[in-house]
């Protein structure tokens, strides 16, 4: 019988070789490394066979808004434990090992990094598609011109409702939905492929469909809908605002009926539930994500601590 040490090795292997998640290259011993949160252990993966398709990088906890449900908790400025530009550019060069996926950079708000532009260009330069998930109301004409010389291939803006006092109120600042709107009109008008958004909550669950045909109207390439989940900032509300069981089950076979339509590219985060729901209405869809965990995926946050899930306490140490 294996003792608790080995048998927490062989259970933390399982779950990374499930998962696909990737931490740091060992250049030394051409080794992966991965130190398991409130654990003294570190463990080597000579052959990595699951390679992340997606890796969201949460860049910093600045941020000019203060949305209710935020799971980064932000703050007005930027941390003083925000990755210096050479650290965050030594990851890159990790992360391209593992090239090609797609590295979301976000928050916080990336914009409010200066060297957001740089890191973005060395990473397209090393092969890796980048995309970038923004509130949208610092992307003025400039700003967005300088999104698209990065490299960037995709911006997700943040939209919670179709209109200014739905949007707003969730935001916490006056203005932030036309600023918003005004970002996503700058980004299109230079051809860049913008996504939706869309935080769901009981404030605005029931306006789903105004806000899906606000996506449409605006040219959007895709709306991704994000069932409140409890963590940071949205602990606070989760009791006023987390949506019921029977509404929620709703939720999910509109948008299912949406997707088989077919008129934008659709898909819901944090609601594996949603796989169920597609097959026990037995149609197979191209856009059955339901949870972004599914796919091999890891999120490393602006201290570069990495997880499967952005929700999840499960951490281990990215160390650059």
């Amino acid at each position: 019988m294996l003792n608790p040490a080995n048998q927490l090795k062989l259970q933390v292997q399982r779950w990374i070789g499930e998962i696909g998640c990737c931490g740091k290259l060992n250049a030394n011993r051409g080794a992966m490394e991965f130190a398991c949160e409130r654990r003294d252990l570190t463990m080597e993966i000579q052959d990595l066979t699951y390679r992340p398709r997606l890796v969201f990088w949460e860049l910093t906890q600045g941020c000019n808004l203060r949305c209710i449900h935020c799971r980064a908790s932000a703050t007005e400025l930027c941390s003083p434990n925000d990755l210096s530009t050479a650290s965050c550019l030594r990851i890159i060069d990790q992360l391209a090992e593992f090239a090609p996926f797609i590295l979301v950079l976000s928050g916080g708000e990336p914009l409010y990094r200066k060297d957001v532009f740089e890191l973005a260009r060395y990473a397209t330069d090393k092969g890796i598609r980048v995309a970038l998930a923004t509130n949208g109301t610092l992307v003025t004409p400039d700003i967005a011109a300088q999104i698209c010389d990065a490299g960037i291939r995709r911006v997700a803006i943040s939209l919670d409702g179709p209109d200014a006092a739905t949007h707003d109120a969730f935001r916490a600042m006056p203005g932030a939905f036309d600023k918003a709107i005004a970002g996503f009109q700058n980004l299109k008008r230079l051809g860049m492929s913008v996504q939706i958004n869309s935080s769901v909550a009981k404030h605005n669950a029931d306006r789903l469909p105004e806000t899906l045909a606000l996506a449409e109207r605006l040219g959007a390439d895709a709306f991704h809908i994000f069932l409140l989940v409890p963590v940071g900032c949205g602990i606070q509300i989760a009791e006023k605002q987390m949506i019921e069981a029977q509404q929620y089950e709703e939720i999910l076979n509109w948008l299912y009926d949406r997707m088989i339509e077919n008129r934008i590219e659709i898909k819901a985060t944090c609601a594996p539930h949603f796989f169920r729901v597609v097959r026990q209405r037995r149609v197979i869809s191209r856009n059955t994500d339901g949870a972004i965990a599914e796919y091999p995926y890891c999120c490393a946050s602006c201290w570069c601590r990495g997880s499967p899930c952005s929700c999840s306490s499960a951490t281990w140490c990215w160390r650059s």
